[in-house]
């Protein structure tokens, strides 16, 4: 779950991970089975579930994000600013056509 951006409902987190609608209830799931997050009904549509990190899942987040965060920084370390650009415009393209329409 992007942690930085608090609260999410399960439509929130599939948007901004790109990733179909199929296979995060499985994901989900595995993190609510192993005390990582939490779910409640949405305040204003009961239909929606928000999930939220649990205590548990923070503190492996508060673990893990650094290296994980390392890591990308290191694989992007070799393209130019302007190669990176030219990737965040691709993705944000591919992000609006297939999973804001």
């Amino acid at each position: 779950m992007p942690h930085h951006k608090g609260d999410l409902s399960q439509c929130d987190i599939r948007q901004l991970i790109l990733t179909t609608a199929g296979n995060l209830p499985v994901v989900i799931n595995n993190l609510l089975k192993e005390d990582l997050i939490s779910k409640r009904p949405h305040e204003a549509d009961g239909r929606r579930q928000v999930l939220s990190l649990t205590l548990k899942g923070r503190n492996l987040l508060e673990e893990v994000f650094p290296k994980n965060q390392k890591c990308i920084e290191d694989c992007f370390s070799v393209w130019t600013e302007k190669e990176k650009e030219m990737l965040h415009a691709a993705m944000k393209k591919f992000r609006k056509e297939h999973y804001e329409s």
